[in-house]
């Protein structure tokens, strides 16, 4: 999802690079596309230092002068996270060494790979991926100062499928909790709006997410989900009991009401991936629990495309509590 891929959708015809293709300059994360509604370009509107955020890009491994510091592939899991670190890490070292005693913004959203091989035995466990995400931190502690993570729970394991790691110079990090994907099936199941091609029944999302196509399995997603999240709490409580000065762990819960959704917030290349209108309203509801404290943070989000977005104080501060 942080890959942007998909994000435009359909463009002409399915088989084409403007189609199957990463618009990377509008991830709700790290996009940095002018104009595009993103927490990237929410955080420069009160940062005015150089940008070093992504740009659109078609769909390949690391390109280092377009996906600057968005280590997201699509695709990856959270075991990937390492080889994501081999790239971001040395990235943030090279371009920011003036800057080294600077807060710097880490975003972290990935799960749904994970969880579309769950019903593989010994993939995907919920502990494996807890383990994958802590020890992400870890290297990253142990490598850069004064950083803040934004750590996101997943939304619905039958809805999108995520990768991101973004990082905005200067700034912090933070969790972002996982989404509900199996909800995703529920909500394009049987609709021609999925269906690329004429007089065809092929589905993109089919090969996407192999453990989505039953309703056992759809089940045994929806009930990893909750706990791939507690994994997330728990990695979040670790960091706030140890209270590190230059490190710093945010959770952000994503209850997404995936059933709320037009099915045009869903890309129609896979209906598996959220579509610009999902990115741009992720952005918003991101950005405005980061000055959210954990008891006032939503438990459920509906889907409003008009939704507002929070214009912070000289009082106010992102939240670790």
């Amino acid at each position: 999802v942080s890959a942007g891929f998909g994000i435009k959708g359909i463009q002409n015809q399915f088989l084409s690079s403007t189609s199957l293709r990463e618009y990377r300059g509008l991830s709700f994360s790290i996009g940095g596309d002018p104009n595009a509604t993103t927490v990237a370009n929410m955080v420069f509107v009160y940062y005015i230092l150089k940008r070093k955020v992504t740009k659109t890009l078609i769909f390949h491994l690391f390109n280092s002068s377009n996906d600057m510091f968005n280590a997201a592939q699509s695709g990856a899991h959270s075991s990937d996270l390492q080889h994501e670190l081999d790239y971001l890490l040395p990235k943030m070292q090279k371009q920011t060494p003036a800057n080294q005693s600077g807060w710097k913004m880490l975003n972290v959203f990935i799960g749904s790979n994970d969880l579309c091989a769950i019903c593989e035995e010994g993939l995907g466990s919920p502990t494996e991926y807890g383990q994958n995400i802590l020890a992400a931190l870890e290297r990253i502690r142990s490598t850069v100062d004064n950083v803040f993570v934004n750590l996101s729970t997943y939304i619905y394991p039958i809805q999108l499928h995520t990768v991101c790691w973004v990082l905005m110079s200067y700034f912090e990090m933070q969790q972002v909790g996982m989404i509900h994907v199996d909800q995703i099936y529920k909500l394009t199941d049987g609709s021609d709006y999925c269906e690329p091609f004429r007089n065809s029944s092929f589905v993109l999302h089919d090969y996407e997410c192999p453990c989505a196509h039953s309703a056992a399995n759809q089940t045994i997603m929806a009930q990893n989900v909750e706990l791939y999240n507690q994994a997330l709490q728990s990695v979040y409580y670790t960091y706030k009991a140890m209270n590190f000065p230059t490190f710093a762990v945010a959770y952000q819960p994503l209850p997404v009401d995936i059933l709320s959704f037009p099915i045009t917030a869903i890309s129609n290349i896979d209906c598996f991936h959220p579509s610009l209108m999902a990115h741009q309203w992720l952005a918003k509801m991101i950005w405005n629990m980061f000055y959210m404290q954990q008891a006032q943070k939503p438990s459920t989000l509906i889907f409003d495309p008009a939704a507002p977005v929070y214009c912070p104080m000289d009082t106010d501060r992102i939240q670790i509590l």
